[in-house]
């Protein structure tokens, strides 16, 4: 967890990434933090796109959003200037 929040925080999100990854092709369930953490680091580039299919992927895995995965996601909209994409988020 804390390894996947550095990678996050120190913007590397493919590394982030692949740690997350190999956590789920091991059978380990990510937490909520080390999900929030990756969509982040997705957020810090502005990929939307990125940080929409971690959340779905959080989601699917049983774990509740809270305000950090959706501001996550409606700053990366900001970030890219897309409006309309953040306000479908904002009234989710």
């Amino acid at each position: 967890q804390h390894e996947i929040k550095v990678c996050s925080h120190d913007g590397d999100l493919n590394r982030a990434e692949k740690l997350l990854l190999e956590m789920y092709r091991g059978g380990l369930v990510p937490t909520q933090v080390e999900f929030n953490s990756v969509i982040h680091a997705c957020t810090r580039y502005g990929d939307t796109e990125r940080a929409e299919v971690y959340f779905r992927i959080m989601e699917d895995c049983g774990l509740t959003a809270d305000h950090v995965s959706y501001n996550s996601v409606i700053h990366a909209c900001a970030i890219r200037g897309d409006e309309q994409r953040a306000q479908q988020w904002l009234s989710r």
